[in-house]
């Protein structure tokens, strides 16, 4: 077994992963939620936390076995995961009856704690604050032991990608009631971390996962350029187009990605089957269009065994599209193109590349938007999958490099990187400073500018 990862039943870390600290060993303890998107986010962070200060301990836990899958299949994660700690699987998925599932979750939550009170001021990241059992015990148990207990937000993408959601559900989260732990405290968390100035609304929208009046907030600009994680996909996409040569794939072929989403995100869109019809005509069409091409299909993982997603696949066959687990960043640098089914958080996250939104859109978008994507200035071209001339208009952002030449098809995306340069001083400035006690007057003015 691999000394970074641990059995499904979560009962066996191998020899030195979680030994006790020795000189200035301090434990990083990140807390993933069963959405795939928080890994992106939480994994660059903790990649170039471990190169400031290797002798830091980072530990992964998930307590959902398909995140954990779905995340060990990515090669990109894999190796990312081996240079900077350890990824675990806690949780009771597998459980063979209610007392067996009783049983797991018991024994996690008493390694969790026995992990924690091994080390002086262990740091814990969550994407929302520390509100219930039992986050709210590790965070309490953080705190005795001279450590804190942080926001790591999960999106990093700018308030406009949420625009048809907040439409379609209208009311926000409900308001969650603290446990009696963090009610005793008085605080919810230490320090809340993000990435721009673009996220205020989404943010506030989530309030009812927990009160940040009075919290720190500390921004750190888009993770994804930050230099270890940059080095690492540019050493990823290197191995990658080293792994389609020896599949027999000519050095010059065309390659293009395709990220089909999961059906029930039609919500945002004109109708059910949206997302299905969607991808099928465009991948159908560019197939044609560039019959020596090939296409990696990087789906979500609901959509894998869905009978339209398997027969289309099937149809066109292996030679023509192929499914791939290489991270999205990956696939972004090695492709010309990059084509969405809906508008996807991919790209809203101000990744390089080139991308194509073939969207069914509501009648709504086209009122507030007019005939351009939601991600338009992201790097997105629209082309409606379902106009009478979607073929010829398809072609022409196939084909011709000039159309995301235009200025306004990057200028959101790039001011934003400029304006949020990543930099992760402000983040190792609070996690190597003596804890302060916190202070509601100082609010609005911690915040580090980068």
């Amino acid at each position: 077994m691999n000394q970074n990862t641990i059995d499904t039943a979560g009962a066996i870390v191998t020899a030195h992963c979680l030994t006790g600290p020795k000189g200035r060993k301090r434990l990083l303890l990140f807390l993933i939620s069963p959405q795939i998107f928080d890994f992106d986010t939480f994994l660059p962070v903790a990649m170039t936390l471990k190169s400031a200060h290797p002798e830091w301990r980072v530990l992964f836990v998930t307590f959902s076995k398909r995140n954990h899958e779905f995340i060990m299949s990515s090669p990109t994660h894999r190796s990312a995961i081996e240079k900077t700690g350890v990824f675990l699987y806690l949780g009771w998925d597998h459980a063979k009856s209610r007392l067996g599932g009783i049983a797991l979750r018991l024994r996690s939550v008493l390694m969790i704690c026995a992990w924690i009170l091994q080390y002086a001021r262990p740091a814990l990241f969550l994407q929302r604050p520390f509100l219930r059992a039992p986050y709210a015990w590790w965070y309490a148990l953080a705190r005795l032991r001279g450590g804190n207990g942080y926001v790591l937000w999960k999106s990093r993408s700018p308030d406009i990608v949420h625009h048809r959601l907040r439409q379609v559900r209208k009311e926000p989260p409900p308001k969650e009631v603290p446990s009696a732990v963090v009610r005793l405290m008085n605080r919810h968390c230490d320090a809340f971390i993000h990435f721009h100035d673009e996220q205020e609304e989404n943010i506030d929208w989530a309030s009812g996962f927990g009160s940040l009046d009075g919290v720190r907030r500390v921004k750190i600009g888009l993770p994804h350029y930050l230099k270890p994680w940059r080095d690492h996909v540019a050493e990823e996409v290197r191995l990658e187009q080293e792994k389609l040569a020896k599949d027999g794939v000519p050095k010059e072929t065309e390659l293009y990605c395709m990220f089909p989403a999961k059906p029930h995100s039609h919500e945002t869109l004109r109708k059910a089957g949206s997302i299905e019809e969607a991808f099928s005509t465009a991948l159908r069409v560019l197939c044609k269009l560039r019959p020596n091409a090939l296409v990696l299909c990087r789906p979500h993982p609901r959509i894998l065994n869905e009978p339209y997603f398997r027969e289309l696949m099937k149809e066109v066959g292996q030679d023509r599209a192929r499914l791939c687990f290489a991270h999205p960043e990956v696939l972004l640098a090695m492709s010309r193109r990059a084509i969405f089914n809906n508008p996807s958080n991919l790209m809203f996250s101000s990744f390089q590349g080139r991308f194509i939104d073939v969207s069914d859109y509501p009648d709504q978008h086209f009122e507030d938007f007019s005939a351009k994507s939601l991600a338009d200035g992201f790097g997105a071209v629209y082309v409606d999958p379902f106009s009478d001339d979607f073929e010829e208009r398809f072609a022409e952002v196939i084909e011709n490099d000039d159309v995301f030449g235009d200025l306004g098809v990057t200028e959101r995306r790039d001011q934003l990187i400029a304006r949020n340069p990543a930099d992760i001083e402000p983040l190792l400035d609070l996690l190597t400073a003596p804890r302060p006690h916190r202070s509601r007057s100082a609010v609005g003015t911690s915040e580090r500018s980068t």
